[in-house]
């Protein structure tokens, strides 16, 4: 195969005019791409999501923590002063 015939085959632009069995293996080379970014990009979607709700999990879970915290807080320090008066 010449140079030419690979330029023209991994081209991204096609050039003007192009033999007719070389068009059909630009536009299967052109529909494999545009599947494979479609897949990649309902990839990244569910990447995405599945980082989110990994991300609201862990700012509940904080929270929950935060919040026991200062019950424990307000039982002992606070606690102990309202009961002695």
């Amino acid at each position: 195969m010449s140079v030419e015939k690979v330029y023209i085959l991994f081209s991204y632009k096609q050039p003007s005019y192009i033999e007719p069995t070389q068009r059909n293996v630009l536009d299967l080379m052109e529909n494999y791409m545009d599947e494979k970014l479609l897949e990649y990009r309902k990839d990244l979607i569910k990447t995405v999501q599945k980082l989110n709700e990994n991300y609201d999990k862990l700012i509940i879970t904080l929270s929950g923590g935060a919040f026991g915290l200062s019950l424990v807080f307000v039982k002992d320090f606070v606690g102990s002063d309202l009961g002695c008066q």
